[in-house]
């Protein structure tokens, strides 16, 4: 099965534990709306402990966040400058993954969060129509504010080429500081404004070829 995932990545951006809670908050709510399976989130303790549920709001989400810090070595003191740090999953064996930095100010490292859709699910579950594929961007372009967000696969990834550009996928929201050459899109593809950017979607997965794909990411402008 080709692996599926919905990514958004912002750069530097400082920001507290209560907004990375809030921002949280706020996105497991939207993704919730679009599929159930997406409404319960746990951590894991480690390999063979049991799964604990995550609140998304109050003191329990914080508490995770503070516990994801990357520290030193030598004193373990937190590594402010990377932020804060969750990886979660929604209880289903194989299921979804959930992984996010947030308030991380090197400029080495990558805001981002990241759902990784179930490796078993077929063309034919919501998460991986059209509408599933929107839903999930939207959710990450609105609570997360990225510079750009993509729901796409590695093998599309590969295909690009892409380092650290944006990564051209199902769906692909791009923020303002790229643009794009309409007239160079294939005749299919639709666009529409998203918050500060471009939502660019390609269609369902059956109708989506590379060279549709390799199309879109030619007619972004960097």
């Amino acid at each position: 099965m080709t692996d599926f995932y919905a990514g958004a990545y912002w750069g530097p951006r400082s920001e507290p534990l209560d907004v990375c809670a809030h921002r949280i908050a706020d996105f497991a709510t939207r993704i919730a709306s679009v599929h159930a399976d997406l409404g319960t989130w746990y951590e894991r303790e480690g390999p063979g402990s049991p799964a604990r549920r995550v609140s998304s709001v109050g003191s329990s989400i914080k508490n995770v966040l503070l516990a994801g810090r990357s520290r030193r070595d030598t004193d373990a003191s937190a590594m402010n400058a990377l932020g804060y740090r969750i990886a979660l999953w929604n209880g289903r064996e194989p299921g979804a993954g959930l992984s996010i930095r947030c308030g991380a100010v090197d400029p080495n490292v990558t805001n981002s969060c990241i759902l990784q859709l179930p490796t078993d699910a077929t063309q034919d579950h919501d998460l991986l129509r059209i509408e599933g594929a929107r839903g999930i961007v939207r959710a990450q372009v609105e609570a997360w504010e990225p510079d750009w967000a993509t729901w796409t696969s590695d093998r599309w990834r590969r295909l690009q080429g892409a380092s650290g550009d944006p990564v051209v996928g199902l769906v692909t929201y791009l923020g303002p500081r790229y643009r794009v050459n309409v007239d160079a899109l294939p005749p299919q593809i639709t666009t529409e404004s998203l918050h500060v950017g471009s939502l660019i979607s390609a269609g369902g997965l059956r109708e989506v070829s590379e060279g549709v794909l390799l199309a879109i990411a030619r007619a972004i402008q960097r």
